[in-house]
């Protein structure tokens, strides 16, 4: 019986052929130019031996004989599959051409008569390892085997045709490694003995590279721009699903950073700045993951920030001159609330009673629906967002839980809450209140239990009781920092939420959130009113109000606009707000100044 052997082609720097008929051929871009060498078991060549090539996919057979040399040269299409035998003998080689035009190739054929047994070379195989770029292109390479039974190592430098020969012991694992790229494959040996075989590896060399992945782990290669050009410096953290495993990963100044993570397992990866990254599988075999992020570095963070919190402090001087006009004013208080010059916090901390605070709500709510009646747009022509918000969406929001930042900052802004309540512009509705100041006296507590929140609802005739909870909160603290506690208001509402009931956060735009990272916890739409725009010089406000409402599915209201798609937006894409344009990448939403 004929015994199968695989042959994986090898390529060879120079090809001997001794025909004239073989000087003539050139391999071309469909075809190589393969040279076959028939030998005996003493390594003679076989004169005049017929050679049958099977073509099993296009089930086709050709046969040629060989010279007194022992060899046939011919041309053969690449990416192929043959099977190669000769006419009387008792060994069929399985010959696999790789897809690469304008290559040499030479085949070595062994000869034995059938019924003769094939003499036993020992345990002896022959690798050829065929190294090639990603355009599949034949490099020059040092190449380093390691035979992980007995620990040998075998070095040899592959030739301009990517090639080089190695002698191996059958029946083990190696190892392949290249300078700076250690244990970069793997291939076993089985008992199989007197075998030439190839081994093709591509290998693609980088400059920039540290990191080369290898056969126990991936190769990550982390890309970050600046968006505000200070600093492409960026620290990114994986972390592995299954075990916790923790690996941290620095870029460059140009922005690049590698690190190796273990093969088949989920990861997921944050920066200092953004945890909103999806979970990914790494595959259980070598793999290169390219992941490219556009943000703000902590140098660009830390001067926008700059820019806010010189914004607040302007408002907050606005708010604060307003508070001091409403305590001169106090004899002529229901003048100046008419005209709206006061601030219903003035007259909370004058420690008016709730019961004239709502006797004067009621006087102004009054007023509010007579100028409704003639004209609808009156909130936005008095620049009274809170209520020009609520009054056009008051056919979507019946039954809803509105939660209001009541620091001090806030004050032009929650006095429309109450405004609004007492309009009762809704019938049948009922709200419900949730009020924080970010922790009472003790403010920028921890995350997620700064305290600070309170509960109340009801109906027009509970606005007494509503006054009360709202005054209760403004005098236990008006917030310590500008960063303030929403997300843990939020959740404190959602707590109290019935099927059905909208969720709307009344935010300050011009104060970050101070437990951002509690975001994965929002499981249900946020509707958020993004309060002081109109006191921000460049118009920017905190863009992690977008977030929180994209993350949850939720929509942004502004005087004028109802951004309901932000869940539409694919990273680069960009939205409009306040006539300010923000990009987004990667769960953030990004100001981009005209």
């Amino acid at each position: 019986m004929k015994l199968l052997f695989t042959l994986l082609l090898i390529s060879t720097t120079s090809v001997l052929v001794s025909n004239l008929f073989a000087q003539q051929l050139k391999p071309t871009d469909k075809t190589a130019l393969v040279t076959f060498e028939v030998k005996d078991k003493n390594l003679a060549p076989v004169s005049n031996a017929l050679i049958n090539i099977k073509i099993p996919k296009k089930s086709k057979e050709i046969q040629r004989m060989c010279d007194k040399e022992g060899l046939f040269s011919m041309l053969l299409p690449i990416g192929e599959v043959y099977l190669l035998s000769i006419e009387g003998g008792n060994m069929e080689v399985k010959f696999d051409m790789p897809n690469l035009g304008n290559q040499s190739y030479t085949v070595p054929l062994s000869y034995a008569p059938l019924g003769e047994a094939i003499e036993d070379a020992g345990n002896m195989v022959t690798i050829q390892m065929f190294v090639v770029n990603d355009k599949e292109e034949p490099i020059e390479e040092l190449v380093t085997l390691k035979n992980l039974k007995t620990g040998e190592i075998y070095e040899g430098m592959t030739n301009e045709r990517g090639l080089k020969s190695f002698q191996l012991t059958n029946d083990a694992a190696y190892t392949v490694s290249f300078e700076g790229a250690p244990e970069y494959k793997l291939f076993t040996l089985d008992q199989t003995a007197n075998l030439t075989q190839q081994q093709k590896i591509i290998f693609q060399r980088h400059e920039d590279w540290t990191l080369y992945p290898n056969y126990k782990s991936g190769l990550l290669n982390f890309n970050f721009e600046d968006l505000d050009a200070y600093s492409n410096e960026e620290t990114f953290t994986i972390t592995i699903q299954e075990t916790g495993e923790v690996y941290t990963c620095k870029t460059n100044k140009e922005g690049f950073g590698q690190v190796l993570i273990p093969l088949g397992g989920s990861y997921t990866f944050k920066t200092p700045f953004n945890s909103d990254f999806p979970l990914i599988q790494a595959p259980k075999k070598f793999f290169i993951h390219d992941i490219k992020h556009k943000s703000l570095s902590a140098k660009a963070r830390g001067v926008r920030d700059a820019w806010l919190e010189k914004d607040r402090l302007y408002r907050d001087s606005i708010t604060k001159a307003w508070e001091i006009e409403a305590l001169e004013l106090k004899k002529e208080r229901q003048a100046a609330f008419l005209a709206g010059k006061s601030s219903i916090y003035g007259c909370l901390a004058m420690n008016e009673t709730p019961a004239l605070i709502e006797k004067d709500l009621l006087k102004l709510a009054d007023h509010y629906k007579t100028l409704l009646e003639k004209d609808p747009a009156i909130f936005v022509k008095h620049q009274k967002l809170v209520l020009a918000v609520l009054n056009r969406l008051k056919g979507s929001w019946q039954n809803k839980i509105v939660v209001t930042d009541i620091t001090g900052s806030m004050s032009p802004y929650y006095q429309q809450v109450l405004i609004w309540h007492a309009l009762n512009l809704i019938k049948g509705g009922e709200t419900k209140y949730v009020f924080f100041n970010d922790g009472d006296n003790h403010p920028d507590g921890p995350i997620g239990a700064s305290g600070g929140l309170y509960h109340c609802q009801g109906k027009i005739e509970d606005l007494n009781t509503i006054i009360a909870t709202m005054q209760k909160g403004t005098r236990a603290g008006s917030g310590g920092m500008g960063p303030e506690n929403d997300i843990e208001a939020l959740l404190g509402a959602v707590a109290q939420r019935k099927k059905g009931e909208e969720l709307i956060l009344i935010a300050d735009g011009l104060c970050k959130v101070r437990d951002i990272q509690l975001i994965q916890k929002l499981k249900i739409p946020v509707r958020i009113i993004i309060c002081g725009g109109a006191y921000s010089r460049r118009r920017a406000i905190n863009s992690q109000y977008m977030r929180i409402a994209r993350k949850t599915k939720g929509s942004v209201h502004t005087m004028e606009e109802d951004i309901t798609n932000l869940g539409d937006l694919v990273n680069g894409g960009t939205v409009k707000l306040n006539g300010e344009n923000y990009e987004f990448q990667d769960g953030e939403f990004i100001h981009r100044p005209r």
